[in-house]
């Protein structure tokens, strides 16, 4: 496509989705900052108790990376997977 995997992502899949608070690059693109917050970056335990871990940052956009995405985006990446790459429209993904 010649765009960066980023953007190709964005354009291609998030958009047509219609996940609106998704995003693979970081920093946060300024529409996602009122998320910011509700990020966990993973779990630590400590007994019985499970805690969100410290922020820490290891970042990589490549297509084996991390995606950022709400429950309700992840639902719909996941509804796509399911149903073969089929997305609830009709549209074809894979």
């Amino acid at each position: 496509s010649g765009k960066p995997y980023y953007e190709f992502l964005q354009e291609e899949v998030f958009a047509p989705l219609g996940m609106t608070n998704s995003a693979i690059q970081s920093p946060l693109p300024d529409a996602l900052a009122p998320f910011a917050d509700q990020i966990v970056y993973g779990w630590r335990s400590s007994g019985r108790v499970i805690r969100p871990a410290a922020h820490f940052e290891n970042v990589r956009t490549y297509p084996a990376g991390r995606m950022m995405l709400s429950l309700p985006d992840a639902a719909a990446y996941m509804r796509m997977l399911l149903n073969r790459g089929i997305a609830a429209d009709g549209t074809r993904f894979l």
